[in-house]
């Protein structure tokens, strides 16, 4: 009589996947709508529907200006190693109080960083000078929401006078509506009075960024 054999089979091995991992299709956010949330004179705020390379969708608000520029004008007749720098006094309304800073502003719509730079050191300082004259130092970190493409400019105290120096760019008092300028006071200073004087901003760049004991290395 014969016996069955009451083994089972085996199951057989599985297959291995061949299919590869789904990768993102995006390499970069896909703007799926645009719009303008605020427009105001210095910068615009538009709100882009997304959708990033993971594939999430959401709303992202994004800032939009024209860049900003600023010049350092330099002393170097006094001592060369330690030389002094023209700052200016305005009242900031959203620090609060009076900041002393180095002329600087926002460009134009079209306008080019070094144009930019010759305009804003004319309207904050009154100081004209030629553009060729003004060094491009490059693009630096100021603030968190703002980079600054720097200049600097080797002045002499006989060609800059602060007594001269005037602010050609008015805003209007709010309790009374009368033009007064943006900038009131100026001041010369070394490396040593940053941190006194200027800016948070400003002390911070020469800290951690911009020498100002080697800005004549620069310039020579």
């Amino acid at each position: 009589m014969a016996i069955k054999s009451s083994s089972k089979k085996s199951p057989a091995p599985a297959k291995k996947s061949t299919s590869k991992q789904k990768q993102p299709s995006l390499r970069k956010a896909r703007v799926i709508s645009s719009k303008v949330a605020y427009k105001g004179h210095l910068f615009s705020v538009h709100t882009d529907k997304i959708e990033e390379p993971g594939g999430v969708i959401g709303e992202r608000d994004i800032i939009h200006h024209n860049g900003s520029v600023a010049v350092l004008g330099v002393d170097e007749t006094t001592n060369p190693d330690d030389p002094l720098i023209i700052i200016e006094r305005q009242y900031r309304h959203a620090a609060g109080q009076f900041l002393l800073e180095i002329p600087a502003g926002r460009l134009d719509p079209g306008e080019r960083s070094l144009a930019g730079a010759k305009r804003e050191l004319i309207e904050e300082t009154g100081i004209v000078l030629k553009a060729e004259r003004l060094k491009d130092l490059g693009r630096f970190v100021y603030r968190r929401d703002k980079d600054l493409h720097l200049f600097a400019v080797r002045v002499s105290d006989e060609e800059v006078k602060l007594e001269e120096c005037v602010c050609e760019s008015f805003f209007p008092r709010r309790r009374d509506g009368t033009m007064i300028p943006e900038m009131d006071a100026y001041r010369w200073v070394t490396h040593v009075d940053v941190d006194q004087y200027a800016s948070r901003s400003l002390a911070r760049l020469f800290q951690t960024t911009l020498s100002l004991a080697e800005l004549h290395q620069t310039l020579a």
